[in-house]
């Protein structure tokens, strides 16, 4: 062999070693030291990999039943969509018959046709059902119907991340002890959101809907919800329940009303058609601000209507109302109030009401119109801070002023 021959063997020889150790360095060989035992497979089954059930035919057959369903969820555990629905006539869209489930819509849709029933449905003695993240739309009942039963029983039921639209009855309603948490209900045929006993709201949205944004009988709460260009009240709230920093506005109802003790407490009525806040017996607004309510109702509306007895109106704000505080009932507290650019600032025309240490300006008739029969704190006429001294009661500690 020539002196050439060898130069490109060796060469050939260490371009293969090269290419064998860059090949080797690639390859994931198995341990050195196994453990013991039979050999078995390292991947995860489809099972593992995914171990929650889809809807399906196959899965989660519906019936035809006295609740006829699409699909029917009857035992325990995690289900998810894996696309969208769509529903028949005549059949509810989910039914969910069984404690324990979690329903996961993927932010997948399930749609109604004319003639379906509700979107989603349970009913009975369930609890511990979990529905979110999805769009329910166009069913020929109720878009989420959750959490009810037949008798005094508490369901806890969490629904939360749905939008809810479009449907002929309500949007989503719920029954006792359940939590709805960053829904939004547009559209809906009656009420935006209603729910039963205990239940909680919790940054929900109801957004031109038929009938009520928000309504609830007893118990119950809204937090951080907003209610828009509905066709009845923005947010009407039962016995014994409170909304605390909503906004409602644009309805043509109220934006608030309630019942028997109940609380309106840190939140805005804007621009609906009839009172801010309308407020049943023994209950209680505080630190509202109240604005433009009335105004395309002939402009008889009232910032704060007070149709109850034994109320508390404390420390809320109302401008450019027909009235700012209203007050019909009887023995209730006017404390702390301001009313600016009202027609009126504080109409009184129930009887043994207290009225102190509130404010009135600019008003286009009276300040402050209060029938005989009233405990009223002197009122006095602010004219100019320069005379403020020569006022009479002028640093009286429970004065109500108008300027």
């Amino acid at each position: 062999m020539n002196r050439t021959a060898l130069t490109c063997t060796s060469i050939a020889s260490l371009a293969l070693l090269a290419g064998g150790a860059m090949i080797s360095s690639r390859v994931t060989a198995g341990p050195l030291d196994p453990p013991a035992g039979a050999v078995s497979s390292t991947y995860k089954t489809l099972a593992e990999v995914e171990p929650r059930i889809a809807i399906n035919a196959t899965n989660t057959p519906g019936d035809a039943d006295s609740t006829p369903s699409l699909y029917k969820i009857t035992q325990p555990g995690s289900y998810y969509l894996a696309g969208n629905v769509t529903g028949v006539s005549g059949k509810t869209g989910i039914e969910i018959v069984a404690s324990g489930v979690t329903l996961d819509l993927a932010g997948f849709s399930i749609v109604g046709v004319p003639g379906s029933k509700s979107g989603i449905r349970s009913f009975g003695e369930l609890t511990g059902l979990v529905i979110r993240n999805g769009h329910v739309r166009g069913w020929g009942e109720v878009g989420v119907e959750v959490g009810w039963s037949s008798g005094n029983i508490v369901n806890p039921t969490l629904v939360e991340a749905l939008v809810v639209s479009g449907n002929v009855g309500n949007g989503i309603r719920t029954g006792r002890g359940c939590l709805v948490r960053a829904c939004s209900a547009r559209g809906n045929g009656e009420h935006g959101f209603e729910g039963d006993y205990a239940v909680n709201f919790v940054d929900c949205q109801a957004t031109s809907n038929t009938g009520t944004g928000f309504r609830v009988t007893s118990n119950s709460s809204a937090r951080g919800c907003t209610a828009w260009a509905n066709g009845q009240d923005g947010i009407s709230i039962g016995l014994g329940s409170v909304a605390v920093g909503c906004t409602s506005s644009s309805n043509d109802g109220s934006g608030f009303t309630t019942a028997i003790s109940s609380s309106v407490l840190d939140c805005s009525a804007y621009d609906n058609l009839g009172s801010g806040i309308r407020l049943g017996d023994a209950s209680t607004a505080r630190g509202n601000t109240c604005g433009y309510n009335g105004l395309g109702a002939a402009n008889t509306g009232y910032g704060i209507h007070v149709a109850g007895h034994e109320c508390r109106v404390e420390n809320n704000h109302c401008d450019n109302n027909d009235v700012g505080v209203f007050v019909a009932g009887h023995r209730s507290r006017i404390d702390g109030n301001s009313c600016m650019s009202n027609n009126t600032g504080f109409d009184i025309d129930g009887l043994d009401n207290l009225i102190i240490r509130n404010t009135a300006s600019a008003s286009g008739g009276a300040n402050y119109s209060i029938v005989a029969g009233n405990s009223v704190a002197p009122r006095v006429g602010v004219v100019d801070s320069d005379g403020w001294t020569g006022i009479g009661n002028s640093d009286h500690p429970w004065a109500n002023l108008g300027y």
